[in-house]
């Protein structure tokens, strides 16, 4: 499930920014084929960041939610942040005091919340500026958040497949996480 063994060592380049902002467009993807088709089309877009989910029911027919962004340069950034388009994030105090009661997270609230995920992902058709806090970690705005599922928890899962396999294997995995409820 993703070990590598033991890095001896490591190296990387890092590009630098002109400001703090991602462009991000989100675009609803109704089945497997559509959501390939988008991931696809990241490399031709110059996209520097893709992330994509598969929320609940529609999932079983790889229905998802893609959101793809790239860095601003500092003359796209909104006026009103122009004057220091390099900012550190907002600080957001919210957070889950306690987990949420074991009786609300059922089949039920869960199908109602992806639902209401997605649907709110696609009311923005249109590419618009965000933070890249925002962008790269939309669950850490809530101090907590984990606490929302219950102690019970939840399962989160990520994996990366070969290009060349990545359709026939995802429509396998998601009919194997549907199988199993």
């Amino acid at each position: 499930m993703g070990l590598t063994g033991t890095i001896l060592s490591a190296s990387f380049r890092l590009k630098q920014t002109e400001a703090a902002f991602v462009l991000e467009e989100r675009l609803a993807a109704r089945g497997l084929d559509e959501t390939m088709g988008a991931v696809r089309d990241v490399h031709k877009l110059a996209v520097q960041r893709c992330v994509n989910r598969l929320p609940g029911a529609r999932a079983k027919q790889g229905g998802s939610l893609l959101m793809r962004g790239r860095f601003m340069e500092r003359k796209a950034v909104p006026p009103r942040f122009a004057s220091d388009p390099l900012r550190p994030a907002v600080a957001r105090p919210l957070t889950v005091p306690v987990n949420a009661l074991g009786v609300l997270i059922n089949r039920l609230t869960i199908r109602v919340f992806n639902e209401c995920y997605y649907r709110h992902g696609t009311a923005f058709s249109h590419a618009r500026p965000v933070h890249f806090d925002r962008f790269f970690f939309p669950f850490d705005r809530m101090l907590a958040w984990n606490r929302l599922y219950g102690r019970r928890g939840f399962v989160h899962y990520q994996c990366v497949l070969p290009k060349g396999e990545s359709s026939p294997s995802l429509r396998a995995l998601l009919d194997r996480i549907s199988t199993a409820r």
